[in-house]
């Protein structure tokens, strides 16, 4: 199930407790607790990706149905939580803690790569254009700004500037 969809079940037995059987709640709670241990599972596995390198990869793993990023802010982002803690540990289901601060950083990473998709696009264009090389040359030092790190970028603009 769905966190958002998730989320729903669990405000409703936080606003009314007593209506649900308690096999109900720790069924919700253990459901819970697996979207948890999941994300947290994706998000240890894209930051692995992306300490190795493999950004792309990262990228992927955080994109894949249901996206990582939407998942996660479900799962912290409802009012009722600290209650909903409670429930679930009388119920005796423990809610593991979800790594959010891994989950910004990768959303800053996406962000970034937003942003150095759109400069590739850009270049492409003025390339296929075969707009003045001054264009290409200054979209290439925007991308090399966007991302130091990537290698490509330098080469090509050393190859555009010799």
């Amino acid at each position: 199930m769905a966190a958002p969809q998730l989320v729903i079940q669990i405000q409703a037995i936080v606003r009314s407790p007593g209506s649900y059987p308690q096999d109900q709640i720790k069924k919700v709670a253990q459901n819970y607790a697996d979207a948890c241990s999941q994300a947290n599972k994706r998000l240890l596995q894209s930051t692995l990706y992306l300490k190795q390198g493999f950004r792309f990869e990262a990228l992927r793993r955080i994109q894949e149905k249901p996206a990582l990023l939407g998942e996660v802010d479900a799962l912290l982002r409802f009012s009722e939580r600290e209650q909903w803690a409670k429930l679930s540990n009388d119920a005796g289901v423990s809610i593991p803690r979800i790594d959010f601060q891994l989950a910004e950083e990768l959303n800053e990473l996406f962000e970034i790569s937003d942003v150095q998709r759109k400069l590739a696009a850009e270049f492409r264009t003025l390339n296929l254009q075969r707009s003045p090389l001054e264009q290409r040359i200054a979209k290439l030092k925007e991308m090399c700004a966007a991302d130091p790190s990537n290698t490509l970028w330098r080469r090509c603009l050393e190859s555009h500037t010799v």
